[in-house]
């Protein structure tokens, strides 16, 4: 069943976009094959410090930016606003808050889910030909997430680990994969095939409160 959409751009609802933002001025470029969906705030906003959330500031002056966003149909996407900077007094001039996007990121939200939830069972070479061979932006959105889970990872429950190596065309650019073989789940891989790919396990290990003496069985 349909719903009416009063006083509601349609635009503004499928792309995510929340108030105080309003779509101003959807452009499509018929050379460039794509969308240009122009976006502004109607008011001077009040806007999350993305350091000290819980305190609102007034935005202290804006940038104009892109953001790579979903396609609408075939065509390719971009949310195109100003950013709001604020003055924070804990962390100074910065990025502020704003609901589609990181405040360092280049792509919206719903773009970089649409990259990451493939991820698990899909290469980024795949990802990548999916979105666009010529687009970037996937791969610095699986680099971003990928790094940020790597900070983070505990390893201090791993005791067995299964090690595989893999090489790509021609028996050239090797690759170790290290695997805990109680989950199994792949938490370390380094390219190489001398010794110093083991050298270098040992010490993700240490940074993420593993150790390596505490190892039991090794499956290669």
């Amino acid at each position: 069943m349909f719903s009416i959409m009063e006083d509601m751009d349609p635009f503004q609802v499928t792309r995510g976009i929340t108030p105080p933002w309003k779509v101003f001025a959807p452009k499509f470029n018929s050379k460039k094959k794509c969308l240009d969906i122009q976006i502004h705030s109607p008011q001077r906003s009040i806007v999350a410090c993305p350091e000290y959330n819980n305190e609102k500031l007034e935005v202290y002056d804006t940038q104009e930016k892109n953001w790579r966003h979903l396609n609408f149909f075939q065509y390719k996407t971009y949310l195109t606003a100003n950013m709001p900077h604020i003055k924070c007094g804990n962390c100074g001039i910065h990025p502020g808050n704003i609901s589609w996007t990181r405040s360092s990121g280049g792509c919206t939200l719903r773009f970089e889910a649409m990259i990451i939830t493939p991820a698990k069972s899909m290469s980024a070479k795949t990802i990548s030909e999916f979105v666009n061979p010529q687009d970037v932006h996937s791969l610095r959105v699986l680099h971003h997430y990928i790094t940020g889970s790597m900070d983070i990872d505990d390893h201090s429950d791993i005791t067995n680990i299964g090690m595989d190596k893999t090489s790509g065309k021609r028996d050239h650019n090797h690759i170790h994969l290290f695997v805990d073989t109680d989950c199994p789940q792949i938490f370390f891989a380094i390219a190489g095939k001398d010794a110093s790919t083991v050298e270098h396990l040992g010490q993700d290990l240490v940074d993420h409160d593993g150790n390596p003496e505490a190892m039991g069985k090794t499956n290669l």
